[in-house]
């Protein structure tokens, strides 16, 4: 029989629906990266609110983990 072997690459987490975010955010966010750098990846950030991107930020998340291509926060969004 006949396998097939799959590979990701890349996580991508979408913060679209978080209200808030403290230092347990930066915990599972820098899990993911670690975890996705040890199969050869690695992980990207989506549509950050504003104050989940202040506390990446003040963290330094930015420089290890990029916002995807093309993305911004959602800082003009209002729900």
């Amino acid at each position: 029989p006949a396998t097939m072997e799959i590979k990701i690459t890349k996580t991508t987490v979408d913060f679209s629906g978080v209200g808030f975010m403290d230092s347990s955010g930066i915990a599972v966010v820098m899990r993911a990266q670690k975890r996705m750098r040890a199969l050869g990846g690695g992980a990207a950030l989506r549509r950050v609110p504003p104050q989940a991107k202040r506390v990446f930020d003040a963290a330094g998340i930015f420089r290890i983990i990029p916002l995807e291509e093309g993305e911004k926060s959602d800082e003009g969004k209002t729900e």
